[in-house]
C-alpha cells in the first residue's frame, strides 16, 4: 500500500502537515519489519497528484486534502456519519434531523447530514436552510468526552480528548453501541465519540469515518494500517 501524507515543504524537504501523520509513517515501517521486505510506502505530498490515483493508495491527512483525492477517484459525495439512525434507540438524549426547526427558547446543536466538518454545524435555537441537519438537545455537566477506535466490532482503542481522564465511559453502553453499528451500520472501521454526564451516565456524541478524525494519541501501527485500508475500501465501493 501506498499511504499519501499531506506534506509541506520545509528546509529539509517535504514534511508531514499533521502530527496525526506519524503513526501512518510507523506503519509502514512496522508492517515492512513484519514483513521482511518493503511492500508499504509513505508517500509525501502537497496535494493529491495523478499519478497517486489507484486503489493501492490511500490518502492521509486534513478532511480536504481526503475528500480531493476520493474526488479525483470519482468518490464525489462521502456524508458525515455523525448518528445513524438505527442508533437512535440507544441516544440518551433527543436526536432528530429536519431542516425546519423553530425556536423552543433551547438551544441545539446542529451538523450537517451531507458536508463533513460543514461551515453551518454549530448551536441553533432555530434553524430553516436548504439541507437536513442532526439535532441533539444541549447537554450540561460533561465531564469527559472519549473516541473509541473500532475495527470488525472490537474496540482497539479508547482516547480522552475533552474533560477529565479520570472520568470514563461505561464499557457495557460501548460495547451495546459497537455491536449495534456491528449489526445495522455495514461499516468495518470507524471512531466512535461518547460523552460521560456528571450523573455518570455515557451517550454517543458521532461516529466518524476513519480518515475524517483525529487519532489523539492512538498509535497502534497494525490497527491504523487496517482500518485504513478498510476505509478506504468501503469509500471506493471495493467491499
Amino acid at each position: 500500500m501506498r499511504f499519501l501524507l499531506e506534506s509541506v515543504k520545509g528546509s529539509a524537504g517535504l514534511l508531514p502537515r499533521y502530527d496525526f501523520v506519524y503513526p501512518f509513517i510507523e506503519a509502514v515501517r512496522f508492517h515492512n519489519w513484519q514483513c521482511g521486505e518493503e511492500i508499504d510506502e509513505a508517500v509525501f505530498l502537497e496535494c493529491p497528484k495523478s499519478g497517486y490515483l489507484a486503489t493501492n493508495c490511500i490518502p492521509v491527512g486534513s478532511v480536504e486534502f481526503c475528500l480531493d483525492w476520493y474526488r479525483r477517484m470519482s468518490v464525489y459525495a462521502i456524508p458525515p456519519l455523525n448518528i445513524p439512525e438505527f442508533l437512535d434507540p440507544l441516544v440518551r438524549r433527543r436526536v432528530f434531523r429536519t431542516n425546519d426547526l423553530a425556536a423552543d427558547g433551547t438551544k441545539y446543536f446542529g451538523k450537517s447530514m451531507t458536508v463533513i466538518k460543514s461551515e453551518k454545524n454549530g448551536w441553533y435555537t432555530d434553524y430553516h436552510g436548504s439541507e437536513p441537519m442532526l439535532f441533539a438537545n444541549e447537554v450540561k455537566n460533561i465531564c469527559s468526552e472519549w473516541r473509541l477506535f473500532v475495527c470488525d466490532g472490537e474496540i482497539l482503542g479508547l482516547k480522552c480528548y475533552a474533560g477529565q481522564a479520570f472520568v470514563p465511559p461505561d464499557k457495557k453502553y460501548c460495547e451495546t453501541v459497537v455491536n449495534a453499528v456491528d449489526k445495522n451500520g455495514g461499516f468495518r472501521a470507524y471512531t466512535l465519540d461518547v460523552l460521560v454526564l456528571e450523573n455518570g451516565d455515557t451517550d454517543i456524541l458521532e461516529l466518524h469515518d476513519f480518515f475524517a478524525c483525529g487519532l489523539y494519541g492512538f498509535s497502534d501501527p497494525a490497527a491504523i494500517r487496517k482500518m485504513a485500508i478498510l476505509t478506504q475500501r468501503r469509500l471506493l465501493g471495493r467491499l
